[in-house]
Order: C-alpha cells, then sequence, then structure tokens
C-alpha cells in the first residue's frame, strides 16, 4: 500500500524556511497616561479631554450639504382628505422655495474639489477603448 500525501506530511515535522533571529519580541502595555503628546498637540490636549472637540461635533460640521426632501403632494391631499385627485397628480412634487442656509450649495459644481468626479486622462481612454490592461 502507498503512502498519500497527506499522511507523509503528518510523519514530517514541519520545519519553517524562514528563520527569525533572536525570539518572539517583548509585548509593552501602554498606558494613555503614561504616554507622552505628539509634537503637534495644541496646547497639550489629549483625545477625550475637556478642550477636544468630540467626534459627533466635528462630524456635523464637516458634512459639505444638507439634502432636503422634495414634499410629495399626492401624499399630503390624500392625507387630508383632498378629492382632487387631477390637480395634485400634475404637481408630483412641490418645491419649497427658501434661501440657502449654512453648509449648503446651489448645485453640485459648487463642491469642494474632494466631492468632485475627476476627469478621466487620455491614458485611460485607450486603456478602457482598448479593451483593459
Amino acid at each position: 500500500m502507498r503512502a498519500s500525501t497527506a499522511k507523509l506530511a503528518k510523519a514530517v515535522k514541519y520545519v519553517p524556511s524562514i528563520k527569525f533571529v533572536g525570539g518572539p519580541h517583548p509585548v509593552v502595555a501602554h498606558s494613555a497616561a503614561e504616554s507622552g503628546l505628539h509634537p503637534c498637540t495644541v496646547d497639550s490636549l489629549r483625545p477625550g479631554a475637556a478642550g477636544c472637540s468630540s467626534v459627533e461635533e466635528v462630524l456635523k460640521k464637516w458634512l459639505p450639504f444638507k439634502v432636503v426632501p422634495y414634499v410629495n403632494a399626492n401624499k399630503s391631499a390624500a392625507a387630508k382628505g383632498s378629492s382632487s385627485g387631477a390637480a395634485a397628480g400634475s404637481l408630483k412634487y412641490v418645491f419649497k422655495n427658501r434661501p440657502l442656509e449654512e453648509n449648503e450649495v446651489v448645485s453640485i459644481s459648487q463642491l469642494p474639489s474632494r466631492f468632485k468626479l475627476r476627469p478621466i486622462d487620455e491614458k485611460e481612454i485607450e486603456l478602457i477603448n482598448g479593451g483593459g490592461v
């Protein structure tokens, strides 16, 4: 009877081909109180300190614009019990004209460059038209 490769693999002890010098590195326990400050910190602030902004506060200010949903005239007319379905059907959405609030833009072209699509290079166009790499 022939020995299978699985049985041979179990019989021979595995020896890794890469040998690391030294041994396992010691794991050092770090605590926030003992760690030093980053050189770029302002006024020696640590994360979570009283002077630091919370993540929620930063994310509220970071959003570039706010999406305002349109009001569906059909649903609002049906909720009020109006029977004029033909008049409400002609206007599917009612636009509420109001001044822009903070962090709102009129069009996509006014967004910062990080939110805009970058144009396709000539090399990319050639790759796409050529069928890829």
